[in-house]
């Protein structure tokens, strides 16, 4: 510990290289939770895939449930850093609970697509208020899969509830 900025120097930079190659693809339970709509989809703007796990199990079961805790991860700089920093994507702030989130974790996925079979595609959900150029496109798109002889895919519209805080979700 003779050289403590040397040392701080070097964990920020190992830690900053680290968190560059990981890449998160996130999930949650519940399709009506108005606040994720919101959060991340521009405000029900936006669309939500359904998948069916046992359809692509290759894929889907690498999901973690997210730990919702209080304090900030304690990281081991002695251990791999990479899969330290990993274990951070698994833990958020308590506050967050109700996103009900699951992720994958890929340590060298950072900026990739993640790639799942075609059949696992089960549901679309348009949000409130998704633009119709949206909803033509995705709606064109399933069009060819479906010329392709590949599996249906349904498709869903959420709406507000008349008087709760509540979003229904319709065929």
């Amino acid at each position: 510990m003779a050289n403590q900025d040397t040392l701080l120097r070097n964990v920020s930079d190992a830690s900053d290289s680290a968190l560059r190659k990981i890449g998160a693809c996130c999930f949650t339970t519940d399709p009506r939770n108005l606040l994720m709509w919101s959060h991340y989809s521009n405000h029900h703007k936006g669309i939500v895939f359904q998948f069916e796990v046992a359809k692509d199990t290759t894929t889907f079961l690498k999901t973690v449930r997210l730990n919702y805790v209080k304090n900030y991860p304690i990281i081991n700089w002695a251990n791999d850093t990479l899969e330290e920093l990993k274990s951070t994507f698994l833990n958020k702030y308590d506050a967050w609970s109700y996103e009900k989130e699951w992720r994958i974790i890929h340590t060298h996925g950072a900026n990739t697509l993640l790639n799942f079979k075609l059949e696992a595609l089960t549901g679309i959900i348009f949000g409130c208020n998704a633009d119709n150029n949206i909803k033509n496109k995705i709606m064109q798109l399933l069009e060819e899969r479906k010329e392709l002889g590949m599996h249906p895919v349904k498709i869903f519209n959420a709406y507000m509830h008349d008087s709760k805080y509540h979003l229904v979700i319709k065929t």
